[in-house]
């Protein structure tokens, strides 16, 4: 029994001995984190959920043999390399090499396969080049290397164009299918197995070969890249491994495609044989070698020859390649250009260009030489340091003994004097040299273009001719070197009289010519003769003595007052002589009409002196409404003047004469107090608090005082600061922005709100607008009014009320004359609104009545 025992427990022994090890040879397969792209045939998801692919399928063959558990991540390409980047996949397969991506990820040794990008267009979209791409959209796959080496390729041909980021390659097929784009990058691979399937075409543009490999996060996965490796060179060689299969399943590649083919075969014993034979030419070529030898010692002396002169040449020369690209400069180029010659090769010409030669001229030069014909012309180049030369320049092409043209060579010389003294001659030709004026030959030319480009049915043309009344006495009294340097003096005043684009000449001896720039209407000569009047006004001083200078105008308008520039100028003769006949300093129009018009406005300019005195000014006010509550939280104070003996004139007659004269200052202040006033007594009169519009003349906002005006007003009516809103027009604000801002912020500091007037016509920008202390902006009634006319004004309004919104900016609306403007600006978050939809102007009595009725609803 006991030996029973024994051998049981013997046996037991032995099976606890055999059962122990297996745990230690049990292992465990690990999981490798799989990432992929949807890039078929590369790597893509199935419609069973599936991974697929040629990529796919080798890391299957190689889990198989490794015992490794694959869990696929299927992902967006950024979110891909996202996801290597930071050790969330172990693999990453179907990725490109490059070394900028090597420096971030681990790769594999091996090139799995070789790909490279397309461009392809919509059919009938003609793109040849990198050229043809400036303006276009162009779709690509964000951080993808074909994306990447286009974007580069685009900056090195300074090609412009709309990149539309898409997240595969199916996607941007889709997009140039649907008209969304007028190309798209792919790889080799994806439009080899789908182009046919879309509305695509391929263009000629092909680049960035790459090697298409499997990375792992950087430093990591080394056992995983390693296995990845021996498998692969192994499956490589074998014709029957998953490797060809795969290639032959996505692609259409057979093994057999990789065998030599025969004809290789024949041209490998062709080449045999042809060897044997050239031991019978040994003998005959060493003969001819010397021949040739001899030759070629002569064809490089020549060559030093012409090296030489082309070194030491007094002209600048310069070689390139068919592209522009410089390959060669002489000394003489650098003496003139200030380069040194490593910092120009390499460059394109485009590196001395001066901005002042147009883009046709260059089209022309390179449609020239690219055709095989010499070009000659003119530049304007920029030397090393800035400033400008001119070149006399031939460039023509060089080709090789085939025909070709390989490269393109420019002869220049500089001409830089030679242009200095034609602009003095041609200034010259053109100027009076005491005055510096335009003389009587360019005034008659210029006369002469005016009219033939002048739209005759909306715009006219205006002549001024002016004769110095008491030169002659000035002459004989100071002498005429004084004289001269009086006429200096008052061509500078008539220059300083004149608008802007106006062109002042000196006629003949004392009389002088100004063309303002085409206009609508003859208001604008009127303008002008007040203008130089004034400036003729104030004493010349000269060697301490005081000369007061007189003159006499005749102006002439096109066309009522002649046919043509001869006409004009004779006609503009005959009124100034008239001007002189009636006593001199005085102004004749040629044409009754155009006279009677200036008398009528000399007429407003006398009776709007008086205007005071006779109490024809008055204010009327125009509500704000506030539509989220339909109540009036506001009014704009409008200056009106009706004269007892005329009918009411319009603001935009009267308020131009104001400006002029210099009448608006008191004008100005009067229509302050007066509606300040108005707003303290509405207030008494039990009236709810409204805010007070009052408009600035640019010519107020100029004077020092406008801070203290307004202060002292405030004081004397007692309004609240906070209730007075003066409006301001946002050109008055570009002029000296500096002295603006302080001015602006002058008023502020008073506890007033300022308002940006016509907001729209002007140039302001957001940026600039951010800086001023402004707290509202009015939308331009002209806009408004044309709101659903013109898409650019549908857009200028858009854009105003977002500007606002975005600097929280009070917005009001001006000139909303209809229910479809009202309900636009609304729905735009405009819901301040002025016009004529809910009241017009109206004396005081009225606008406490309206504003006495509450709510305004209804129009």
């Amino acid at each position: 029994m006991k030996n029973l025992h024994r051998k049981m427990r013997a046996v037991c022994s032995v099976v606890l001995l055999l059962l122990l090890p297996l745990p230690l040879f049990a292992r465990v397969a690990p999981v490798v984190r799989v990432g992929y792209e949807q890039n078929h045939p590369m790597a893509g998801t199935a419609e069973n959920g599936k991974a697929q692919g040629i990529m796919i399928d080798i890391v299957e063959e190689i889990a198989r043999h490794e015992g490794w558990t694959i869990q696929y991540v299927p992902c967006v390409w950024s979110k891909c390399l996202e996801n290597l980047q930071h050790a969330e996949i172990d693999l990453l397969v179907g990725i490109a090499y490059t070394p900028e991506r090597a420096q971030k990820y681990s790769y594999n040794q091996h090139t799995v396969i070789s790909n490279w990008g397309l461009l392809y267009s919509r059919p009938g979209q003609r793109i040849e080049s990198y050229a043809d791409l400036n303006g276009k959209r162009i779709a690509v796959v964000k951080n993808d290397v074909y994306c990447n080496t286009f974007i580069k390729m685009l900056q090195q041909f300074n090609i412009r164009c709309d990149l539309v980021y898409a997240d595969n390659f199916k996607d941007i097929f889709d997009m140039i299918d649907w008209g969304e784009v007028d190309a798209g990058v792919a790889n080799r691979f994806f439009s080899l197995l789908n182009e046919r399937s879309f509305k695509v075409k391929a263009t000629p543009i092909i680049f960035s070969p790459v090697s298409v490999q499997v990375a792992a996060p950087k430093g990591r996965s080394q056992d995983i890249l390693a296995a990845f490796d021996r498998h692969l060179e192994v499956m490589k060689k074998e014709r029957d491994s998953v490797y060809h299969q795969s290639l032959s399943r996505w692609l259409g590649i057979e093994g057999a495609g990789y065998l030599m083919p025969p004809w290789v075969w024949w041209t490998l014993g062709g080449v045999a044989g042809g060897a044997a034979l050239l031991g019978v030419f040994a003998l005959l070529l060493r003969r001819e070698v010397r021949r040739k030898t001899a030759d070629l010692h002569h064809e490089v002396e020549e060559r030093r020859k012409l090296f030489a002169a082309v070194e030491q040449s007094a002209n600048s020369v310069v070689i390139t390649d068919t592209e522009g690209v410089i390959e060669y400069v002489n000394p003489h180029f650098c003496m003139v250009s200030g380069y040194r010659s490593a910092e120009v090769i390499g460059q394109k010409n485009s590196l001395f260009k001066s901005g002042h030669q147009s883009a046709e001229l260059y089209a022309d030069l390179w449609k020239t030489i690219k055709a095989g014909r010499e070009w000659r012309g003119e530049f304007r180049n920029k030397r090393k340091n800035g400033s400008l030369y001119w070149d006399l320049c031939s460039i023509a092409p060089i080709r090789n003994e085939s025909g070709e043209i390989t490269n393109f060579v420019a002869i220049k010389e500089d001409i830089t004097s030679r242009k200095a003294q034609e602009e003095i001659l041609t200034w010259q030709a053109s100027h009076d040299t005491l005055t510096g004026l335009h003389n009587r030959y360019y005034l008659e030319n210029h006369l002469t273009a005016e009219i033939k480009r002048m739209d005759r049915q909306h715009q006219t043309l205006s002549l001024l001719l002016i004769d110095i009344d008491n030169l002659k006495f000035v002459n004989d009294t100071f002498g005429h070197d004084f004289g001269d340097r009086l006429l200096i003096q008052i061509a500078s005043r008539l220059t300083q009289a004149a608008c802007p684009l106006s062109v002042v000449g000196r006629f003949q001896g004392n009389e002088f010519a100004l063309v303002p720039p085409l206009a609508e209407g003859g208001d604008q000569a009127v303008t002008l003769v007040n203008r130089i009047k004034q400036q003729m006004s104030q004493l010349f001083v000269m060697d301490g003595a005081e000369v007061l200078i007189t003159v006499s105008i005749g102006v002439v308008v096109f066309p009522n007052d002649g046919e043509d520039a001869d006409n004009l100028l004779r006609n503009a003769e005959a009124a100034m002589y008239e001007a002189k006949r009636l006593g001199r300093n005085t102004v004749v129009w040629y044409t009754t009409d155009f006279h009677k018009r200036a008398q009528y406005r000399l007429m407003l300019a006398a009776r709007l002196h008086r205007a005071f005195e006779n109490s024809d000014f008055a204010l009327q006010y125009q509500p704000q409404i506030d539509t989220k509550d339909s109540r009036v939280i506001g009014v704009e104070a409008l200056l009106r003047w009706a004269p007892a003996d005329l009918p009411p004139v319009s603001p935009t007659e009267f308020i131009p004469i104001l400006e002029e004269t210099g009448l608006i200052v008191p004008v100005g202040t009067w229509v302050l107090y007066r509606a300040c006033h108005q707003a303290v007594a509405w207030q008494q009169a039990g009236l709810p608090r409204m805010r007070l519009s009052v408009n600035i003349s640019a010519v107020q906002f100029q004077r020092g005082d406008l801070g203290e005006t307004v202060r002292m007003v405030l004081a004397e009516t007692g309004l609240d600061p906070a209730l007075l809103c003066l409006e301001l027009t946002e050109s008055m604000l570009m002029i000296d922005t500096a002295q603006s801002q302080q001015k602006l912020q002058e008023l502020r500091d008073l506890g007033v709100s300022l308002s940006l007037d016509d907001f729209g016509t002007g140039y302001s920008s957001l940026a600039y607008l951010s800086r001023l202390p402004v707290q509202e902006l009015k939308v331009d009634q002209s806009f408004v009014r044309r709101l659903h006319d013109t898409p650019s004004d549908t857009a200028v309004v858009n854009t105003v009320i977002a500007m606002a919104q975005e600097l929280g900016l009070t917005l009001i609306a001006e000139g909303v004359e209809t229910e479809g403007q009202k309900s636009h600006l609304i729905g735009r978050g405009c819901t301040i609104i002025q016009g004529f939809l809910f009241c017009r102007p109206l004396p005081p009595d009225q606008l406490a009545r309206f504003v006495s009725q509450g709510r305004h609803d209804e129009p």
